[in-house]
């Protein structure tokens, strides 16, 4: 959802190559790591056969941003990740060239803001039940689309 709303587009799982199993040394769930497309190039090549006919062969080269996660018993730890991946053609399996770790950036904050989450409450006859913890995972989605947003947006310089 926190993608969804940083980037303006759903993630998907990046299905070029097997799961990512481990990275920088850290163990990974061995899924494939949620992305989304970052940029896209259509790389065209001539070439001359033994005849001395003259072909093209195209490929596209995507950049992707995606997540990756561990777990351990006290917590679910999230990886953000550069991908590099080329598509041969439009029916073939994509390919995954490269993959980096990189690093969460924090949201540039509001002059006067302060590094306190702000306290959402909800009225209520006593007992809130889901409700209250509906409105938490609210929080928690709109603060990490903050830190996602500040995260592509870094990336683009680049």
């Amino acid at each position: 959802m926190a993608f969804h709303i940083s980037a303006g587009i759903m993630a998907s799982p990046d299905m070029a190559g097997d799961p990512l199993k481990a990275l920088d040394g850290i163990a990974l769930l061995p899924i494939p790591p949620l992305a989304i497309l970052v940029e896209q190039n259509l790389i065209e090549r001539s070439f001359l056969t033994r005849d001395g006919e003259k072909k093209k062969q195209a490929h596209t080269e995507q950049e992707q941003f995606g997540i990756c996660c561990s777990v351990n018993t006290g917590a679910l730890t999230l990886y953000p990740v550069n991908m590099k991946v080329n598509v041969d053609s439009p029916h073939a399996l994509p390919n995954r060239t490269g993959c980096v770790m990189t690093t969460f950036q924090a949201p540039a904050m509001a002059p006067g803001a302060t590094d306190e989450p702000t306290a959402k409450r909800q009225k209520s006859n006593g007992d809130a039940g889901p409700a209250a913890k509906q409105l938490g995972i609210i929080g928690e989605v709109e603060r990490f689309a903050g830190i996602l947003i500040a995260t592509l947006e870094l990336d683009d310089d680049e």
